[in-house]
């Protein structure tokens, strides 16, 4: 069990310069870079693949707003000293909020995203 544990560790670390530069980057940059590939298409499509918005609005102009909201739940962190007299509690949500302007004609002109949890692997 040893041998094969230590074998693995080794070809863990073989990797070449290339592979390690090849490393994944999750973050907003790579959100927005996602959402431009929905920029020209029909929101038909854009409904097939996400479902159906949290909220709908219809402009005065005679485009609509259609707006997804994704919830990751919270996240919470505590922090006291060692004597146990002051506690500090920290709670964040992790929400994206994606907004999508369509024209009459149902093709998707701009998006609008925002919150912490908005990201995506970066494309290179």
């Amino acid at each position: 069990m040893k041998r094969l544990l230590l074998a693995l560790l080794f070809l863990a670390g073989c990797t070449t310069p290339q592979q390690q530069q090849q490393q994944v980057v999750v973050s907003s940059r790579g959100y927005d870079q996602a959402m431009q590939s929905w920029i020209g298409e029909d929101i038909n499509n854009l409904i097939s693949v996400w479902g159906a918005p949290k909220e709908t609005f219809k402009m005065p102009n005679g485009n609509s707003l259609y707006t997804y909201v994704r919830d990751y739940g919270s996240s919470s962190s505590a922090m006291g000293s060692q004597y146990g007299n002051f506690a500090l509690a920290q709670s964040q949500v992790n929400q994206c909020k994606t907004s999508f302007t369509v024209d009459k004609k149902g093709i998707i002109k701009v998006y609008q995203f925002e919150g912490n949890a908005c990201v995506n692997p970066e494309k290179h």
